[in-house]
């Protein structure tokens, strides 16, 4: 049976839908539970199965598309939708908190005095941290457009060689985020500024993790020679993803760390 004749296939039952719904269930439980008694063992063991399930799950997806051939034209079209809207939606999550924080700016509420900036809070500097944090992601925005272009050249070598850049520079963003955090004079309940200072970027380092995992999952299929010049659509998602995590960042430090202080 030619599988390409068919618009749309019914997928294998599968088994990973339902565990990871139910993970991620575990995953929100035991991060209130940590924010309460600070029990990180169990919060790590749950992250790393949210990990594990993802790949698996990636290598069922992969097993469809490379061997079974069940991913044709209409497939993948309505793949390149779905993540257009996945992108989309999750462009207003973060316009939910830049909106909060242009509100708090032009119009302070009377429970910090009716003054922005908040009073008693030592905001950070944005020319020291978030200012180098923001060169590793125009550099990492420079790798990943660069590696696009060497695979679409079918040069597979140099384009391993421009993942391990682009990895080392978001670890590195993580790294300084860390390092930003530990030398806040604010927290968290620090009124609204801590509020959405922390909410923001801390949402987007998740994003940045994910995406180091997107990348890495993606460096593993080129070592197993999964891409080619005419078939990549998986490396156009995370460059996609990656190109959304860098500008909502450009946002971030103008709104936050700029217009904020």
């Amino acid at each position: 049976m030619n599988l390409y004749n068919y618009k749309l296939f019914i997928i294998s039952l599968s088994p990973w839908p339902l565990i990871f719904s139910l993970s991620l269930i575990i995953l929100a439980l035991n991060l209130i539970r940590f924010f309460w008694k600070i029990k990180f063992l169990i919060f790590f063991l749950s992250y790393i199965l949210i990990l594990l399930i993802i790949y698996f799950w990636f290598i069922d997806v992969i097993i469809e598309r490379n061997k079974i051939g069940f991913h044709n034209f209409y497939i993948i079209f309505f793949t390149i939708n779905r993540i257009i809207i996945f992108i989309i939606s999750e462009v207003f999550f973060f316009i939910r908190f830049f909106w909060t924080f242009f509100y708090s700016i032009f119009s302070p509420d009377i429970f910090i005095g009716s003054v922005w900036p908040v009073t008693g809070i030592i905001r950070i500097d944005y020319l020291r941290l978030p200012i180098l944090n923001s060169l590793f992601l125009i550099s990492r925005g420079c790798s990943i457009t660069w590696r696009h272009y060497k695979i679409l050249s079918n040069n597979l070598i140099s384009c391993k060689n421009r993942i391990i850049i682009t990895l080392i520079l978001g670890i590195l963003f993580i790294i300084c985020q860390f390092i930003e955090y530990k030398i806040c004079s604010f927290c968290f309940s620090d009124r609204i500024y801590g509020s959405i200072f922390f909410i923001a970027t801390g949402f987007h380092g998740i994003h940045v993790t994910i995406g180091i995992l997107f990348i890495f999952f993606i460096l593993l299929r080129i070592n197993k020679i999964h891409f080619s010049y005419f078939h990549l659509l998986g490396f156009e998602f995370s460059i996609w993803y990656w190109h959304f995590v860098d500008i909502v960042w450009l946002y971030l430090y103008i709104i936050v760390y700029w217009l904020g202080s």
